[in-house]
């Protein structure tokens, strides 16, 4: 079997791109097929591929620091749509949302259309980022149109509220949800000694009390409910102590904000969820979530959002889990305590029951039988 898949960057800490090399890791006969990727940058083959690397091949394109994305997002969709109309016939080819449009299947990770109402009715811009803004989700809307109402498409979301939205706007539209999936052999519990590692690591971590209750934020401020989530931080004065790992947009500040702790980039997020108690993500749009999931797996206790939030789909049964409707409607716990380790190994070990069904080797079963029409 040959796949050509089309996507901008291929590593793994981009969210779309890590489902992306873990899916084709975990393919059937994966050992067997040839994998094409047209991309503009990449991470080592044998990094990211240690198993089928001789099996990869990349096509990198010209021009990666094409700016603004608006523009880079152009020249790459005219480009591997001319590369497209050569490749073979017995080739998959398989885009990540409206990268190209002359692919058998699409994998839906973001409906831009979806997120653009939610965005101009949540945030405030400046008249020349507002208007860039219209332009581009403008475009990207016109995208969807044209290409999610081509005949033979097929397509993949990665949550049911996506497949639901897509299916309501395209009535004929050959559509499958499968969730992301996740590497079972991953999640192995470390020993406390990790809070001296981490301290090391990010010396600002030893202000840190991790004798009480630490809490935690993962992702993009902006659309992940950040400023939420510190308004709600600032009126409740916690003793205990927040982390938010990510990068601050727009007029946030945290400078003065009490008992947070700020991370731009962390490469040991495994480190973090293992340590801190809580896991706090009052996110405005999140078609899947993977963040959550790994708090999951993890045993932390876990307050999120409901609406348009994938992974939601899967944790509402959960014990330790509070889900709001949405991101107006969050609260924060009245009290907060820190986990034992009893209390961790019981969360771990009754959410395990559900989530090994979210296996990759599970999950790339279902992607390779939909791309073999089965």
């Amino acid at each position: 079997m040959k796949y050509t898949f089309y996507l901008h960057d291929l590593f793994y800490e981009i969210g779309h791109s890590n489902v992306t090399i873990d899916m084709v890791n975990n393919l059937p006969h994966c050992a067997e097929s040839e994998f094409y990727f047209v991309i503009y940058t990449a991470d080592d083959k044998k990094k990211i591929f240690p198993n089928i690397h001789q099996n990869i091949h990349y096509h990198f394109l010209p021009f990666k620091n094409i700016k603004p994305t608006f523009l880079k997002i152009i020249f790459y969709q005219l480009y591997s749509f001319f590369h497209s109309l050569f490749v073979k016939k017995d080739n998959i080819k398989v885009s990540l949302g409206v990268s190209n449009f002359n692919s058998d299947f699409s994998v839906i990770h973001f409906i831009h259309r979806q997120w653009s109402s939610i965005y101009f009715n949540n945030f405030k811009l400046s008249p020349i980022r507002f208007l860039y803004k219209k332009v581009f989700f403008s475009y990207l809307n016109l995208c969807e149109d044209f290409y999610f109402k081509k005949r033979n498409l097929k397509v993949i979301t990665v949550s049911n509220f996506l497949n639901l939205y897509l299916n309501s706007r395209f009535p004929n539209i050959n559509i499958k949800s499968i969730h992301s999936g996740f590497e079972v052999n991953r999640f192995k519990q470390l020993t406390e000694e990790k809070i001296g590692f981490l301290q090391k690591s990010h010396p600002i971590l030893k202000e840190v009390d991790f004798t009480k209750a630490v809490c935690l934020f993962v992702g993009a401020f902006e659309r992940k409910g950040a400023k939420k989530l510190i308004e709600l931080w600032q009126k409740n004065h916690h003793d205990s102590h927040l982390i938010m790992i990510g990068k601050t947009e727009g007029n946030i500040e945290l400078n003065h904000v009490k008992n947070i702790t700020h991370i731009e980039y962390t490469s040991e997020i495994d480190f973090f969820y293992q340590v801190c108690d809580y896991f706090f993500f009052p996110t405005i749009y999140e078609p899947f979530g993977m963040v959550l999931i790994e708090a999951a797996m993890y045993g932390m206790k876990i307050s999120t959002t409901k609406e348009n939030v994938g992974a939601a789909e899967i944790l509402e049964s959960f014990k330790e889990v509070e889900i709001f409707h949405d991101n107006n409607s969050f609260r924060l716990p009245k009290s907060l305590k820190k986990l034992s380790p009893l209390e961790r190994d019981e969360y771990i070990k009754e959410r395990m029951v559900e989530l090994k069904n979210f296996s990759w080797t599970e999950i790339s079963k279902k992607y390779y039988d939909f791309f073999n029409n089965r």
